[in-house]
């Protein structure tokens, strides 16, 4: 199978590159591409940028001609294709890597229908939104009036297309919109790929009143042909021969004129004609609800395509479409308007803190419940109760228009994790608002779904389905006798400490005891002599057997030996003591606490549990460990006890290679014994010594086979000394940010730049390696004493972000803790600069921006990025608010202003087609163990099983981030 890409470009210098770098990283899995790019008269460099990507990208065909516009210039493309389809990608817009894969296997399904997938709308302010053909009716009655599709979402065969004589050259605006509406008349069937796969860049310009009125002409052309014959089309369906013969001429009419009204009201001059279009519309009442968004929806859009720059502040209600609301029967107009014009924060407070976004555009906004990324609306003429907009997993979700408050639920959508939420089964550590979404979800079910639906999933499963116990893996490690050699000297000393704690413990003989891996029973022949009865359990079933022969040898008559998996299983109730060694690295991160809650609830009042495992050395920073390159090791393990509230810590030996520690169920604190017992490594034996990894660091390169598709981005503060005791949680030490770095360092974690988060947000891309950025607020001065030399030692960079008038000062906003840490001046912060430290914006004053008023929001971003810029004479592209205190309004005032990202200190992870405005970040306290961090950061993901989703819907495909306190400051 072979697909032709055709681009029609006309000085597009500054995006041609992108269009073509787009069809050439395509993931092809035996599909042929070309790219036919014809040029069609450039006036600037964009010919002689073509002629240098050609030498590169063998897929590449190069057409010159003179200028005859972008239908010309399609077709001329079209003639000379030679695929089987064909895509129309206009020269400033991009596909997804999975684009040609997908739509090819489309293709061969129904090789003679039109493919359109969704696509990824991306403005200059760097919303991100998902759009959607939404064919309600048939596609010719849909075109009868708007265009539905992105052209370059569309993959049309190509014989198809030439039947139609490509596009028409008498129209210079909407030939997209007629050609498909051709190709609907004549029967053509149209395919939905459900899944964005383009990416359509909006972008502002001034139009002409000359211009406007010429493209609002040939729209007219388009919605008046398909309500008569069309002699172009020399095959259409009986149906279609005469044009829809009912249908409602002014919604197509009515939406056009508004568009239009919009771009009007956008620009600099005034249309004189459009008043006399609005009066020759047909004055019948438009009633739908859906056309009255869409008449709203096509003035905001127009008149933001036709502003040159942003405007923060909209008019209270816009006269021109009052009027036209008015004008055609529209219920209170004024509001219609309002809703959408003033994208203003709300007074009111409606239900739990809604937040009411300011969109220019409405937005369907769909996350998975597990997700918990949900943005709040209010919907008060519909639902008493605010209501999120869900999507439960299926194709079908619960919608809800932010203008005109509209909801739709379909009920065959809702599944049993709405129930979950509702009864409050999901963990709170899943969700970002755990109350807040509860209550939503709560309300969901009581109002919109039917209630004998919703009974259906009123009693969701206790406990999820017990999966089958993993047995081979570790019967194969038993297939050979005594596999990990426990009569070395190396386990007979550990045994030795591990029985020398459970000695300390008080009538002894007269406890019960649970063994966890017993494995063969080496240590078991030693303890059942010294307590009155012991349970001794292993996952294997050849383990087992070998301990009963121990045991049997042994003559030892008070040991029950079970099967057991530390995974899912519980051990016996109200047991003394529970002995578990080498065990708990065989688990995931996300199961450990599980397995340790489950312990601890198994132990009686006053019981004791006793553990030894080993170090791992990723998270022995400076001190040796086993390379083993498990998730975690002892660290991880001995923090998982420590947190379980009523465990309290007795005793510990630890050695360089591992640790013992004894555990008291009580409430009571107890001052616990530590003490340090250093290993001979000339004395180990060569089998142990061989997997230590003694050095303090080793580097891993950057993994080429791995990408990031969930990127941590680590917010800190102050790096030193002297914070006020109230902040000095947001202080970490050297020794504590060398720590982290020196982790990531040895992981293979590389700075991801600007740019490459940009690519992530915008188009989905994955980035290349481990990645992370890094990110340090407020601008004080130990970062150049303290942090900068850190992270130039292990190879990062960072960004720090500055209030820009208190550069030299101190950290004034703190002065009401005690006395303010002194903050960077201008020369210091010029030559970090000078040396790769990135500068961003940390806003002009350290102050809460919903606190403020549009125009001091917007003076406040645009005199800071102005300041640095000159200060640093590099670009400002990043802003991090301070407290992390932001809405959608001031995101879009901070892309106005030309910010390309923006940092709350929300928790979680930058995914694909996060807003690039409200990226969510990691804030380090130094209250948290510093290998705290890495028990949260994303598994690798490889290249090959890069997901579709976390490319194609990062919202749905992210996971929440339960890591850390709740953000108070930044």
């Amino acid at each position: 199978m072979k697909i032709s890409f055709v681009t029609a470009a006309y000085n597009a210098v500054a995006t041609i590159g992108r269009a073509v770098e787009s069809v050439s990283t395509a993931k092809r899995s035996g599909v042929e591409v070309e790219h036919i790019v014809v040029d069609d008269g450039s006036t600037d460099e964009t010919l002689s940028i073509l002629h240098e990507l050609k030498t590169s990208h063998r897929h590449l065909v190069l057409v010159e001609q003179s200028n005859t516009g972008r239908s010309g210039a399609r077709n001329a493309g079209l003639a000379v294709a030679s695929g089987g389809h064909v895509v129309f990608l206009d020269s400033d817009d991009e596909i997804f890597d999975d684009f040609v894969v997908v739509m090819a296997e489309a293709a061969r399904t129904a090789p003679n229908a039109v493919h359109y997938s969704d696509w990824v709308e991306i403005d200059s302010t760097g919303t991100v939104g998902i759009a959607s053909a939404n064919i309600k009716q048939g596609v010719f009655e849909e075109t009868a009036n708007r265009c539905p599709f992105a052209i370059h979402s569309c993959l049309v065969p190509i014989e198809l297309a030439r039947s139609m004589n490509g596009f028409d050259l008498s129209l210079d605006f909407a030939e997209d919109w007629d050609f498909w509406q051709r190709l609907a008349r004549q029967g053509t069937g149209f395919s939905h790929v459900p899944q964005p796969l383009a990416v359509y860049h909006l972008h502002q310009r001034v139009i002409t009143a000359e211009q406007a009125k010429k493209n609002y002409e040939s729209a007219v052309a388009v919605i008046e042909r398909a309500f008569e014959t069309d002699p172009r089309v020399s095959n259409p369906v009986d149906e279609y021969r005469c044009g829809l013969s009912e249908g409602n001429l002014l919604v197509g009419a009515s939406n056009l004129w508004a568009w239009f009204a919009g771009i009007e009201d956008g620009c600099d001059e005034t249309f004189g004609w459009m008043r006399e279009k609005l009066l020759s519309i047909e004055p019948s009442p438009i009633d739908d609800r859906s056309d009255q968004n869409s008449l709203a929806h096509s003035f905001v859009h127009g008149r933001w395509m036709a502003r040159s720059a942003f405007e923060p502040t909209y008019p209270i209600g816009s006269s021109r479409l009052v009027e036209l609301a008015s004008h055609l029967s529209v219920d209170d107009p004024t509001m219609v308007a309002n809703r959408l014009l003033k994208p203003e924060r709300l007074p009111e407070e409606i239900g739990d803190q809604i937040n009411l976004a300011a969109s220019v555009r409405p937005q369907v906004v769909a996350t998975t419940i597990s997700v918990a990324r949900i943005r709040l609306w209010h919907a008060p003429k519909v639902i008493p109760a605010p209501v999120g907009v869900f999507d439960i997993g299926g194709s079908d979700c619960v919608r809800f228009n932010p203008m005109l408050g509209l909801v739709k639920a379909s009920v065959s959508a809702v599944s049993s994790r709405c129930a979950w939420i509702a009864a409050g089964r999901v963990p709170a550590t899943v969700l970002r608002r755990p109350q807040v979404i509860k209550s939503i979800a709560r309300r969901f079910a009581e109002n919109v779904i039917d209630c004998s639906v919703a009974g259906s999933f009123s009693q969701p499963p206790t406990s999820p389905p017990k999966r089958e116990e993993l047995i081979g893996g570790f019967d194969d490690i038993f297939a050979v006798e005594d596999p990990w050699r426990y009569d070395e000297p190396y386990e007979v000393r550990k045994y030795e400490e591990t029985l020398e704690l459970i000695q300390t413990v008080d009538n002894l003989d007269e406890k019960v005891v649970a063994e966890i891996g017993c494995a063969e029973g080496h240590f078991t022949v030693r303890l059942a002599p010294l307590v009155e009865r012991l349970t001794a359990m292993d996952i294997s079933r050849v383990a087992l057997d070998r301990t009963q022969e121990r045991l049997a040898s042994a003559e030892i008559e008070n040991v029950e030996t079970g099967r057991f998996d530390v995974r899912y299983d519980s051990p016996p109730a109200d047991v003394d003591i529970i002995v578990c060694s080498e065990l708990l690295y065989y688990m995931s991160r996300s199961t450990l606490g599980v397995a340790v809650g489950r312990m601890v609830d198994s132990l009686s009042d006053g019981g004791h549990l006793v553990h030894a495992h080993a170090f791992e050395a990723s998270e022995r920073i400076r001190k040796p460990g086993f390379g083993w390159r498990q998730a975690f090791g002892a660290a991880a393990i001995s923090d998982a006890f420590a947190s379980e509230r009523g465990l309290q810590l007795i005793s510990r030996i630890e050695t360089d290679l591992y640790v013992v520690e004894r555990y008291l169920k009580s409430s009571e604190p107890v001052e616990p014994s530590v003490e340090f017992r250093p290993i001979d490594r000339a004395a180990l034996e060569p089998s142990i010594e061989q997997q230590v990894l003694w050095n303090s660091y080793a580097t891993k390169p950057s993994s080429r086979t791995h990408v990031t598709s969930r990127l941590p981005v680590l917010c800190y503060h102050s790096v030193g000394s002297g914070a006020p005791v109230k902040i000095e949680r947001y202080q970490i030490s050297p020794d504590y940010l060398a720590e982290q770095l020196e982790w990531l360092r040895y992981h293979g974690y590389r700075s991801a730049s600007v740019d490459e988060v940009v690519k992530l947000v915008r188009t989905g891309r994955p980035i290349e390696g481990r990645t992370v950025h890094l990110t340090f607020d407020d601008g004080y001065k130990d970062f150049d004493v303290n942090a900068w030399p850190v992270l130039q030692a292990y190879g990062f960079g960072a960004t720090l972000f500055v209030p820009s008038s208190h550069i030299g000062q101190s950290a004034a906003w703190d002065s009401d803790y005690g006395a303010p840490l002194p903050l960077m001046d201008a020369e210091r912060l010029r030559q970090l600069c000078q040396q790769g430290l990135a500068v961003g914006s940390h806003f002009s004053e350290h102050r809460r921006l919903t606190t403020l008023t549009t125009a001091e929001v917007l003076e406040g971003l645009r005199r800071s990025k102005s300041l640095l810029e000159r200060l640093t004479g590099s670009p400002v592209d990043q802003v991090a608010y301070p407290y992390g205190d932001n809405d959608s309004v001031i995101q879009r005032l901070a892309g106005y202003c030309g910010y390309r990202l923006g940092f709350t200190t929300q928790a979680g992870f930058v995914s694909a087609f996060d807003r690039p405005l409200g990226l969510d970040r990691l804030v380090i306290y130094s209250d948290e163990a510093p290998h705290a961090l890495f028990d949260h950061l994303p598994e690798p993901v490889r290249v090959g099983r890069f997901s579709r989703m976390a490319r194609a819907g990062g919202r749905r495909g992210r996971e929440a981030v339960s890591w850390g306190k709740s953000r108070v400051r930044s």
